[in-house]
């Protein structure tokens, strides 16, 4: 779904949109936002292994550390991280290039 950009679509407002540079500028200002929610999403998961690494506790049925369940969600805020990146820089680098 992120590779077609169609995770998450409210697309009203750049189907009101009539020429395609504000649609190419809608699609930026998008993707700068997603991308400070998920650099809000992965400094909390930052801070939830941090305050983890201080207690170093375990879970109690398993017997495992507890950052082995939480490394899915570091491992899903780099992805995320990685994913925003690369729409911020295509839909950039569209606008530079005029690819509207």
């Amino acid at each position: 779904a992120s590779q077609s950009r169609q995770h998450l679509v409210v697309d009203y407002l750049s189907h009101r949109l009539k020429t395609p540079r504000a649609r190419a500028i809608h699609r930026f200002c998008v993707a700068v936002l997603v991308l400070l929610i998920v650099v809000a999403f992965a400094y909390w998961t930052l801070r939830m292994f941090m305050w983890g690494s201080r207690f170093s506790t375990t879970m109690a049925e398993l017997s495992i550390p507890v950052w082995v369940p939480q490394s899915a969600i570091g491992l899903n805020a780099l992805g995320s991280l990685a994913y925003g990146l690369r729409d911020v820089y295509e839909s950039w680098m569209a606008l530079q290039r005029g690819e509207y």
